[in-house]
C-alpha cells in the first residue's frame, strides 16, 4: 500500500490579527517530523483550509516543502483541495503540485450532496484533478454532519477505477459503515490504501484493518497514535489498548460538542504543551470559552501529558 501509518492533519498557526504564523508553522512542523509521521496533510479543515488564500496554501506547502526535504524526503506531503468550481480545484491543485505535494485529499464538493447521489458527477470531478495533475488522490468519505457525503459503493466503485486514486479516508464517524467500507474495497480487484479518519474510534479502526490513519487528532498525541498502530500491526493488542486509554479521552474532549470548536480546542491544548505560543483561529470561527480550555486543562493534567 502506498499510504500507511500516521498522516495529521496539520493545524495553521495564526498570530492575533489571524495572519499565518509561519515560523510558528515550521517549528510545529519539526515537532511532528520528530514522533515518525509517515507525512502531513496541509491546508484541510483542521488547518482552517476554508478560511485561507490560495496565496498562503501556496506559501504554507512550501514551508512544509522545505521542512520535509533532505532526510526526510521519504514522507508524504499531501494538499487539501475544497470546494470551489471543477476549474477552480484544478488551478488549486496544480498550484499545490509547483509546491511540492505529493497527493490530494479530496473534500466532497457541496454538489455531491442529495438523493439519488449523482456517481458520475462525482467522479468527473476527481477524474478532472486526478488528470491534469497525475498525482495520487485520496478520496474522502465524510459524514453529512461535518459537511461531507458518503459514497455509495457504485460511486467507490467508479472512483477507485480512475488510476491516479491511491487511498481512501474514510470519516463516516460510523463504526458499522466504517466496517462495510472496508470489506467492500478489500474484496475489490483494485487495491488502495484504507486510512481512517474516525477521531471518536482510533484504536478499532486500527484493530479493523485500516493502513493507518489522516486524522485531526494526530495534529497532537501523535508518538502515542503512531505506537499504537504499530502495537496493533504487530499483534500487541494489550499495549494498543494501554495507549489508547491514554490518548482517546483526550481526544474525546477536543471533538466534544460543539464540534465545530475542535480547531480552537486543538490550538489551544498545543499551547498547553508549548508547541504553539498562540491558540488564535481565523473569522468566523472563534476561540474556545473558559469552561472548555479548563476540561481541556484537566484531562491533560490528569493524563500527564502536561504537568502544571
Amino acid at each position: 500500500m502506498t499510504y500507511n501509518g500516521i498522516f495529521p492533519a496539520t493545524i495553521t498557526p495564526m498570530k492575533e490579527d489571524f495572519s499565518i504564523d509561519f515560523e510558528s508553522f515550521k517549528n510545529y512542523l519539526s515537532w511532528l517530523k520528530n514522533q515518525d509521521v509517515s507525512g502531513f496533510a496541509i491546508n484541510v479543515d483542521t488547518g482552517e483550509g476554508p478560511s485561507l488564500s490560495s496565496e498562503e496554501k501556496m506559501k504554507l506547502l512550501k514551508t512544509a516543502t522545505k521542512e520535509i526535504s533532505g532526510d526526510s524526503s521519504d514522507l508524504k506531503l499531501i494538499a487539501g483541495i475544497i470546494g470551489g468550481s471543477t476549474e477552480n480545484v484544478v488551478k488549486e491543485a496544480k498550484n499545490a503540485v509547483s509546491c511540492g505535494a505529493d497527493a490530494f485529499l479530496i473534500f466532497p464538493h457541496a454538489t455531491f450532496k442529495g438523493e439519488p447521489q449523482d456517481t458520475t458527477l462525482i467522479y468527473k470531478y476527481h477524474e478532472a484533478i486526478a488528470t491534469e495533475t497525475n498525482k495520487d488522490l485520496i478520496i474522502f468519505n465524510l459524514q453529512n454532519a461535518l459537511g461531507g457525503c458518503l459514497y455509495t459503493k457504485e460511486t467507490l466503485k467508479k472512483l477507485i477505477s480512475i488510476p491516479q486514486v491511491k487511498a481512501i479516508k474514510e470519516a463516516s464517524f460510523d463504526i458499522s459503515i466504517f466496517k462495510s467500507v472496508y470489506q467492500f474495497l478489500k474484496n475489490q480487484d483494485k487495491k488502495i490504501s484504507f486510512l481512517t479518519g474516525n477521531d471518536n474510534f482510533i484504536l478499532d479502526s486500527f484493530s479493523i484493518g485500516a493502513d493507518g490513519g489522516l486524522l485531526g487528532s494526530c495534529a497532537q498525541l501523535t508518538q502515542f497514535q503512531v505506537d499504537c498502530l504499530n502495537f496493533i500491526k504487530n499483534k500487541q493488542y494489550d499495549r494498543a489498548k494501554e495507549l489508547s486509554n491514554l490518548f482517546q479521552p483526550i481526544i474525546d474532549v477536543i471533538f466534544m460538542q460543539p464540534v465545530s470548536n475542535y480547531r480552537a480546542r486543538t490550538k489551544y491544548s498545543l499551547k498547553l504543551q508549548g508547541v504553539i505560543p498562540n491558540d488564535y483561529v481565523r473569522p468566523p470561527l472563534t476561540g474556545i470559552p473558559n469552561e472548555e480550555k479548563n476540561i481541556i486543562y484537566d484531562t491533560l493534567k490528569s493524563s500527564g501529558i502536561i504537568k502544571n
